[in-house]
């Protein structure tokens, strides 16, 4: 009786470890979802898509887009799936003309990309305009990022954008990377940033713009090693609050850096040179219920070339007083009264900071 018990427990005991070797890679492979690598090429039958779009609508969470090589006319690429790596791929798949890094030529007046879906990744394009086209009086970005949390632009060229372009836009989005782009002759803004958190400029180069880096209503940015020139404003801080900037070179700038109602701002250890106006700044304050302290920003050991290297470093600006008056327990328009201030380096550098890079 035993040994029949003990012979049809071993051979029940086999039959489950057979049935849960056949269940456990299935349930593994439904919980990883795999991962694919789509190929584009600009001629035919050397990869999955001759056209980018094409590759951006058949991704799936996870994939990488390898782009190659080549000249593509593209325009209006909406990424709406998450996790999506677009990367370029500076030679041919096969045989064609090698351009080195894969040129994306923008066609019609609208965006090149619009990013609107989570942790997006674009690098190792050039993007420019087509400038046989008839333009229209107001163009897209080149690059718009919309509504999202992580993302990373790097290492792209983006050049000639006309009729208002921004080479790189983003709204109402966190924790975005925007690092080692050459942004270069835009009609508007090189980069600009409207209600960003937590996010990162590193390592640009904006030439010959409008504006380099323009940011309105945002907060915890870190921007640093950037090397802006020729542009009418350098970097612009709008409404903006706890910026850091930290060893960029803005140079040979209608206004190197200018502040608009923005306060509690670090600006340490830049180099300011042969700028019209190296550093303007204004701020508001409501007389008696402000404190002065919530209208400063603190500047550090910066290089200025116009500094007369004795004592602190002396920045202008204007601090707008606002008066209400409240007849009747009214409030009536307030009285705003202009009055010339500054603000203090009081270590300014006594030579520019190497930037590299």
């Amino acid at each position: 009786m035993n040994d029949n018990f003990i012979k049809k427990s071993l051979a029940i005991g086999i039959i489950i470890l057979f049935v849960g070797t056949c269940i456990i890679p299935l349930t593994t492979s439904k919980q990883i979802p795999k991962k694919n690598i789509i190929t584009v090429d600009d001629e035919p039958g050397d990869a999955d898509f001759t056209s980018i779009k094409d590759a951006v609508n058949s991704a799936n969470p996870g994939d990488t887009i390898e782009v190659y090589s080549g000249t593509y006319y593209e325009g209006e690429i909406s990424m709406k799936t998450p996790k999506i790596t677009l990367k370029g791929v500076p030679y041919e798949l096969g045989s064609g003309n090698d351009t080195g890094k894969p040129i994306i030529v923008r066609e019609g007046s609208r965006h090149i990309f619009w990013v609107e879906a989570d942790h997006i990744i674009i690098s190792g394009f050039i993007m420019q305009d087509n400038i046989s086209e008839n333009k229209m009086l107001y163009q897209g970005h080149f690059i718009d990022v919309h509504s999202v949390n992580g993302c990373l632009i790097s290492n792209n060229t983006i050049q000639n954008g006309t009729y208002y372009s921004v080479g790189i836009d983003c709204y109402n989005t966190n924790s975005v990377h925007i690092i080692d782009n050459i942004i270069d002759n835009m009609d508007w803004n090189g980069i600009s940033f409207t209600k960003i958190t937590n996010a990162i400029i590193s390592g640009n180069s904006i030439i010959n713009s409008r504006n380099g880096i323009s940011i309105d209503s945002s907060e915890a940015i870190n921007i640093t090693k950037n090397k802006i020139n020729g542009c009418g404003g350098g970097i612009q801080l709008s409404s903006s609050h706890n910026i850091t900037l930290y060893l960029n070179n803005i140079e040979s700038n209608s206004i190197g850096l200018s502040l608009t109602i923005s306060k509690k701002n670090i600006i340490k250890q830049n180099n300011f040179i042969n700028n019209s106006r190296n550093a303007i700044w204004t701020a508001s304050k409501i007389l008696i219920i402000q404190p002065w302290k919530n209208i400063g920003n603190s500047w550090i050991e910066n290089y200025w070339d116009n500094w007369i290297k004795i004592g602190p470093k002396i920045i202008p600006g204007l601090i707008y007083i606002l008066i209400a008056i409240l007849p009747g327990g009214e409030i009536i328009l307030p009285i705003v009264i202009p009055i010339p201030f500054f603000q203090l380096d009081r270590y300014p550098a006594q030579k520019p900071y190497d930037i590299g890079g």
